[in-house]
């Protein structure tokens, strides 16, 4: 009994010492997590590859302090907003800053609220908390100290009210900046704001707005759904104006004056192509609302850019091929919520995420994603999916780019090997046997003509040279022309064979030739079977 009570006494000294440190650590890490998320914007134009590397860092770094934080709805809203940005690389440059900058609204979020915990236990790890959060947000000079000040008096409502008000200083900003006319400049407007209302939703001056304002807002705008937007924004600006105007009364802080910028996130460019599209999925939001039904139509629309992904791969334009499977990446990501939860789209967006980035592309594998495409569009009208294009789709993930690439690169290679044997045996003097080995050869072509056309995809993939997509079109399964052609050779195969099997048979007397038999003949092929 006496041990246990101690257990217990330990425990209770060691809990607010373990909850400090997560504070401490968070604290540590913040900066260099939001440094990451920096550089994956910096890096999405020049060198996607080592985007992802950046935003794969960002995941590493918040996973080693993931445990200590005691907000843990939170700490999976992070994990999540990092998962979407991580697929937004393989789209536009707004839908990556528009991912990266909800998770860092839910880092703000989480770094605020165990900032005050901390603080509400009279614990040093809240002032580094808030340090750190007054840096991010942008408080400069004596704005922030005297957030600090605050904080080293433990007076956790007027340091929650200091960074309300730049919060609202931001959302207003961002929603003043938006323009309906340039959807994909005022969606990434609305999703700054949104990701600042993160740090503020919980305030209870906020009255009746809440997150799912913003997502509504966000949804009609992917929707293209113009009216409803500029009316959901209109109600936007006038709640928060309405926030602002409690938050400034309040007597518990003085004003604070900052800087009025959008977002404290690096700018991205204008998207190249119209916004319509490129306008991105809304992000993953605190609170989102039922997602709408699914229509056959909504999921129609895949079949256009992976169609024209196949009559790019099936002449050999493998960076054309690969840009359409990113549109079909992008559209299967506008597709509402329930419809991406199903086991259909998550199957098919890892398909079209491993495409989308470097993986070599093959006809076959577009045939594959189509019908995985064609299994979510049954999927949404609840009919039974296609078992041989589940079978298919399930084959296509093991046997393809560098597993098929490399097997037929090594069976081209063997396939010389029986023609060296030949040749090495009978020699090239003998009429009927060049015969046969030019047949031979003719029903290797395909295996060779294969392995040529792998490595054109493999280096295509490592390179992205022109020349080496255009190899894959040697392949006989390539297209219509490839077929005519592979049945040509094996017209002409059967017909050199038959001739010098024929021959051969007739030299050795198996074959009786035109005229009087020869007895000595059928020894002599009696003899050379026994000696074969």
């Amino acid at each position: 009994m006496t041990k246990a009570r101690h257990l217990w006494t330990l425990a209770l000294l060691t809990a607010p010492l373990a909850q400090a440190q997560g504070v401490d650590a968070f604290a540590r890490q913040y900066p260099d997590i939001t440094s990451a998320l920096s550089s994956a914007l910096a890096d999405q134009r020049s060198d996607p590859k080592r985007s992802l590397a950046d935003i794969d860092r960002a995941r590493a770094l918040f996973a080693n302090v993931a445990p200590t934080l005691g907000t843990s709805p939170l700490a999976g809203g992070i994990r999540d907003a990092l998962q979407n940005a991580r697929i937004a690389i393989a789209r536009s440059p707004v839908d990556l800053e528009a991912q990266t900058t909800q998770v860092r609204g839910l880092l703000r979020k989480a770094l605020h609220d165990e900032s005050l915990e901390a603080l509400g236990r009279a614990e040093t790890s809240g002032v580094v908390g808030v340090g750190v959060l007054a840096d991010d947000v942008g408080m400069k000079g004596a704005a922030r100290a005297r957030v600090v000040s605050a904080a080293r008096a433990n007076d956790v409502d007027r340091v929650r009210l200091l960074f309300e008000r730049v919060a609202l200083n931001k959302i207003r900003s961002s929603l003043d900046a938006v323009n309906p006319a340039s959807r994909a400049a005022a969606y990434l407007e609305t999703a700054r704001a949104t990701s600042w209302f993160s740090l503020v939703q919980d305030s209870p001056r906020a009255g009746d707005l809440n997150s799912r304002d913003f997502v509504a807002a966000l949804q009609s705008l992917t929707a293209g759904d113009t009216a409803a937007f500029t009316r959901q924004l209109s109600d936007l600006r006038a709640s928060v104006a309405r926030f602002t105007q409690a938050a400034q009364r309040s007597n518990t802080a003085q004003p604070v004056t900052v800087p009025a910028q959008p977002s404290t996130e690096p700018a991205a460019s204008p998207p190249s192509t119209a916004p319509a599209a490129t306008t991105p999925a809304a992000p993953t939001a605190p609170a989102t609302p039922t997602a709408p039904a699914a229509s056959p139509s909504s999921v129609d629309a895949l079949f256009a850019p992976l169609g024209l992904a196949l009559t790019a791969s099936g002449h050999g334009d493998l960076s054309g091929a690969r840009e359409q499977i990113t549109e079909a990446f992008r559209v299967l990501n506008a597709l509402p919520a329930n419809v991406r939860s199903t086991p259909e789209a998550t199957a098919l967006a890892q398909d079209l995420e491993r495409f989308s980035a470097s993986a070599p592309i093959r006809v076959n594998d577009v045939r594959a994603l189509l019908g995985s495409a064609s299994n979510l569009q049954r999927a949404a009208t609840n009919a039974a999916p296609s078992a041989l294009d589940a079978t298919s789709s399930g084959v296509a993930r093991v046997w393809t780019g560098w597993l098929s690439g490399l097997v037929f690169i090594v069976l081209a290679l063997l396939a010389f090997y029986p023609l060296y044997l030949l040749n090495l045996a009978f020699g090239g003097r003998n009429p009927y046997w060049r015969a046969i080995g030019a047949a031979l050869t003719l029903l290797l072509l395909p295996a060779m003509l294969e392995g040529v056309a792998s490595i054109g995809s493999l280096l295509h993939g490592l390179t992205g040279a022109g020349f080496f997509g255009f190899l894959t079109n040697l392949s006989l399964f390539q297209h219509p022309l490839g077929q005519f052609v592979w049945a040509l050779s094996l017209a002409f195969a059967i017909g050199l064979s038959t001739w010098g099997l024929r021959g051969i048979c007739m030299q050795f007397g198996l074959l009786a030739r035109r005229g009087p038999a020869e007895p000595a003949r059928a020894q002599a092929a009696v003899e050379w079977d026994e000696e074969l």
